[in-house]
């Protein structure tokens, strides 16, 4: 609402350091608000078809479109 950077900051530095969400909380919480660092975390675990499978839910639509696009080049490089 604010559009703070320090809070912003401070917030992502909890959920990279400290925060028990699921990673799909924070993978959404780190599009939303445009937290790089955060979504650069939560994308690196993503290294295997079976992570995409045991870290996402069935429904994808509700992923932000770019974040999308990462997860399935990720998907066809490590297969190819």
């Amino acid at each position: 609402m604010y559009d703070t950077p320090i809070v912003a900051k401070k917030c992502e530095i909890f959920l990279l350091k400290e925060s028990k969400k699921e990673f799909n909380k924070k993978l959404k919480l780190s599009s939303k608000y445009r937290l790089e660092e955060l979504k650069d975390q939560c994308l690196s675990k993503i290294n295997k078809i079976e992570n995409v499978r045991e870290h996402l839910p069935g429904d994808l639509s509700d992923l932000d479109p770019s974040v999308a696009l990462t997860i399935l080049q990720k998907c066809v490089s490590a297969t190819i």
